[in-house]
C-alpha cells in the first residue's frame, strides 16, 4: 500500500483482518515502505517451515 494519507491505518486494519485467517502475516509496524524498510521487514521476519502441499511434496 502506498500513498500519503491513510496508509498506516489501512495497513493496520488489513493486517488485523488477515491475521484472523492466516497464522503468518508479514507486516512492517514502523510503516517504512521504502526499499530499506521492506528488506528489513523480510530479514526480521520469523522463519517458518514450508507446509507440504500438492505442489511442494
Amino acid at each position: 500500500m502506498t500513498g500519503t494519507n491513510g496508509k498506516t491505518l489501512t495497513t493496520a486494519l488489513t493486517v488485523r483482518v488477515l491475521q484472523q485467517k492466516y497464522d503468518d502475516v508479514l507486516t512492517n509496524p514502523t510503516g517504512s515502505n521504502m526499499e530499506q524498510g521492506i528488506v528489513t521487514t523480510f530479514l526480521r521476519a520469523p522463519k517458518t517451515k514450508a507446509k507440504k502441499t500438492d505442489c511442494n511434496p
